[in-house]
């Protein structure tokens, strides 16, 4: 017996698209979430010398996401509490992230706290292409850590 899947297939290309512009829209609602609650929940604890810190800094590491790396799932702000370290948490979430990298045929990349590249190389990263602390007049110079690391893109 002979089926159509056209119907199906309208329905992936709808969804798909539907995912695009959605990933547009999220990431500007994604910032402005972030500034509003950088205003109404101020951290204490911030010292307001440093406050544009990571933001000065992007002008020294951006390139490593240039040209076959722009389009890449960044993996942001991955932490585990110190008391759930060492069961496996960790590596469910970089796996999570590697896998939908995959599922969409582009790169992973992270930036790694210090001593933690062996961990994300363990977990699939392939390379360490730079450091984030890298470069004259950084910022972040003589900062542990920033390394950045990388794994290529996998169609599944």
């Amino acid at each position: 017996m002979r089926t159509s899947t056209h119907g199906t297939d309208s329905f992936r290309n709808t969804n798909t698209l539907l995912t695009r512009h959605l990933g547009n829209l999220a990431r500007p609602l994604i910032k402005l979430t972030n500034i509003l609650n950088s205003h109404i929940y101020t951290n204490r604890a911030l010292d307001k010398t440093k406050a544009t810190l990571l933001h000065d800094a992007l002008p020294f590491s951006k390139h490593q996401w240039e040209g076959s790396r722009s389009e890449n799932w960044y993996l942001a702000l991955l932490a585990v509490h110190p008391d759930h370290q060492g069961y496996g948490f960790g590596r469910e979430l970089v796996e999570w992230g590697i896998n939908e990298a995959n599922r969409e045929g582009v790169c992973a990349s992270v930036m790694s706290s210090d001593g933690k590249e062996a961990f994300y190389l363990k977990c699939g990263f392939e390379e360490i292409v730079g450091n984030a602390t890298a470069g004259e007049g950084n910022p972040l110079s003589g900062i542990n850590g920033g390394a950045i690391l990388f794994k290529w893109a996998k169609k599944v």
